[in-house]
């Protein structure tokens, strides 16, 4: 075996206990693809999919012949991965990526392995085969963590993403959604964001290296009809992209894309991308399959929506919103409490804005679904840096599985102290008031 790679798992303690809470790993799924093409002789294990913990993904690398075990890392797994390359029992040479890698870096160097770490800053489904057979390519940062930067220039950017990708790896494909009655794939359909939110790693301001890229509608026909071909059973597509609905191009897309293959689907929209739109395109989503939309308000604050760098007030988030409503077309609202310098007063704001959706939504009869996640700052972002800045204590991102005897457990709920100007008690609280929204009959 040339390479393992490994989805990582996010929880260190506990496993995952509703496969509906993961999606493929798709990113790894061009990589490996990629990595066969080339000749090279590769593993994959989802341990996240699988419920796998820390421990037993270390097992695995410990008992692989693999020379190369690839990791994807991120701040809510940073002390996760940390563990496997500190503890693995004999020397391998790990390749380490993902959408933070470049804040990474001099976190990975103090990091105490005995065999070697290169961190991929930017894409790697093309440099990653490259790497393997010319390990000259890596720009070395000290004895044992190599960089290697994938910039719009370099010959292993993919700019051109109608890849191929093998979904024969994928454990969790097609998700069975009891929950929406649905029986879901999963594609993504673009690359890079045109907006600029302050807690984001994927935000424009720091990603200008990364250029927003589409596939084509024949590629995504194709990838389609072969979900189709392979799963039959499959009724609703998930696009995957940090956002799908951009603009009209994108709608235009999507209302020719789905009908042809009878399919729902369900995806990440914008506010902005809605405002303006004409009551007869929002029908045009409704008919083309649209299930779900997914749009990140965030907060019904004007000054915290300002702070984040959300380009609309609340009024237009609430206005907009509606008129999805109004075009039946179900919603889930992600929103985050405890944004660094929040008030009480805001917070309540944004619990007001929430409840005032649902309320609209349940008069039309349309689903509305509220996502609210505790703010954590992730490397690399505006809110990272200013709190650092402010020389405030950033503790390690924590899954509050890991921290919590409760057996409810919500895979991506987070903990890295508390940022705004009210107390945990209170900020947990306000989460629980926010999740009651859901549970209103």
């Amino acid at each position: 075996m040339d390479v393992l790679l490994i989805n990582t798992p996010i929880i260190g303690t506990k496993r995952v206990p509703d496969p509906e809470d993961s999606v493929p790993p798709i990113g790894l799924g061009y990589i490996f693809t990629q990595l066969t093409l080339s000749g090279y002789q590769c593993q994959f294990i989802d341990a996240y999919a699988n419920g796998q913990l820390q421990g037993e993904v270390l097992k695995s690398i410990n008992e692989s012949d693999a020379e190369y075990i690839g990791l994807n890392v991120f701040s809510s797994n940073l002390q996760i991965v940390r563990f496997l390359v500190e503890n693995v029992a004999s020397p391998r040479k790990f390749i380490l990526g993902g959408p933070a890698a470049r804040t990474l870096v001099s976190e990975v160097e103090s990091w105490n392995t005995n065999g070697s770490i290169t961190l991929i800053v930017g894409e790697a489904e093309l440099i990653l085969p490259q790497i393997i057979g010319h390990p000259e390519l890596v720009e070395k940062q000290s004895s044992k963590l190599n960089v290697i930067n994938i910039l719009p220039d370099s010959p292993y950017y993919p700019l051109d993403i109608n890849l191929p990708l093998d979904r024969s790896i994928f454990e969790n494909e097609p998700v069975q959604r009891k929950d929406l009655d649905l029986i879901e794939a999963h594609i993504v359909a673009s690359r890079g964001c045109c907006y600029d939110c302050a807690f984001c790693t994927a935000a424009k301001s720091i990603n200008q290296h990364i250029k927003p890229r589409f596939r084509t509608y024949d590629s995504l026909a194709k990838e389609i009809e072969l979900i189709k071909k392979s799963h039959p059973e499959t009724t609703c597509i998930r696009v995957l992209d940090d956002l799908f609905l951009r603009n009209q191009n994108s709608i235009k897309l999507a209302i020719r894309l789905f009908p042809q293959n009878k399919l729902f689907w369900r995806s990440m929209a914008h506010i902005n991308t809605f405002r303006d739109l004409p009551s007869n395109q929002l029908d045009d989503i409704k008919y083309s399959g649209c299930r779900e939309l997914f749009i990140g308000v965030e907060s019904g604050n004007n000054e915290t929506l300002r702070h984040i760098r959300k380009p609309f007030t609340v009024e237009t988030a609430y206005e907009t919103v509606s008129r999805i409503l109004d075009a039946q077309i179900a919603v889930k609202c992600y929103f985050i409490l405890g944004f660094p310098g929040e008030t009480k007063s805001a917070a309540k704001d944004t619990i007001a804005l929430a409840s005032r959706l649902r309320d609209y939504a349940d008069k039309k009869g349309v689903n509305f679904r509220v996502s609210p996640f505790q703010f954590r700052p992730y490397h690399g972002t505006t809110l990272f840096n200013e709190i650092y800045e402010d020389d405030k204590t950033i503790t390690p991102i924590q899954n509050r599985a890991d921290i919590s005897d409760t057996d409810n457990i919500d895979p991506f709920d987070c903990t890295s102290g508390v940022f705004a100007e009210y107390d945990k008690h209170t900020l947990d609280i306000f989460m629980k008031k926010m999740k009651s929204i859901n549970a209103r009959n």
